[in-house]
């Protein structure tokens, strides 16, 4: 004959077995429950707390990083772009003679600044692209290398004021050099340029980019303005 302990097991056999429902083992008259102890649960919530943190971490170290070679490759481009107009302006520079005389644009340069006469393509109202006689400045101050443009008529009046705009940002250094040719094979490179009636016979810059969290970036652009059959 089964005792009621017994058949009291049997019963909650038939039901299922849950982990926090009570078990009664024969012959004996404690009772067990079965489950997860606070210190379990609080170990098991810590460990999915630190992997939260660290996948996190990683995704925010891979975005900052993404964000600052964009930043990075995009003042690159910036540069190259504003290297390779600088050239083609340089290129095109000449001393302007006035019809009357009494009026001469002559090729201007010390270390930080420079100013000259060149043909500069502009667009009409129309859309499109003409070039006009123009005389540029730059000048590097505050770590940017600023630019402005005279164009056409406003070059002719002596007292006009050029108006600066950022051309190169975020830059260490900006230094100009004149080439001046003593011979064939040698070019020596001045701090200055002031012969009124010629141009120098190249012009090198040399720049110093600053990146984030980066070394200094050193560029170097010479573009040579004088055909070698002109002499130095």
């Amino acid at each position: 004959m089964l005792s009621s302990d017994t058949k009291r097991m049997k019963s909650k056999t038939k039901t299922g077995f849950t982990p926090f429902e009570a078990v009664v083992r024969p012959g004996r008259n404690k009772r067990l429950r079965t489950g997860f102890t606070l210190i379990e649960v609080l170990l098991a919530a810590g460990i999915s707390a630190l992997t939260l943190i660290s996948a996190y971490s990683a995704l925010r170290l891979g975005w900052i990083s993404y964000k600052r070679m964009n930043s990075n490759s995009q003042a690159y481009q910036d540069l190259r772009n504003g290297l390779e107009k600088f050239a083609k302006e340089l290129r095109n520079s000449f001393v302007f003679q006035a019809k009357d005389d009494n009026y001469k644009i002559h090729f201007s340069g010390k270390q930080r600044e420079m100013s000259f006469s060149s043909l500069v393509p502009t667009r009409n109202k129309d859309g499109k692209t003409y070039t006009v006689l123009s005389k540029i400045f730059y000048k590097f101050e505050d770590n940017n290398l600023l630019r402005a443009c005279l164009k056409e008529k406003d070059i002719l009046i002596i007292s006009a004021e050029p108006e600066y705009e950022v051309f190169l940002s975020n830059l260490a250094a900006v230094d100009f050099y004149y080439g001046k040719k003593s011979s064939l094979q040698e070019l020596s490179w001045e701090e200055s340029f002031d012969d009124k009636d010629t141009l120098p016979f190249a012009v090198r810059m040399k720049l110093t980019q600053k990146t984030d969290n980066l070394s200094a970036q050193p560029f170097t652009k010479s573009v040579i303005l004088r055909r070698p059959d002109e002499g130095a």
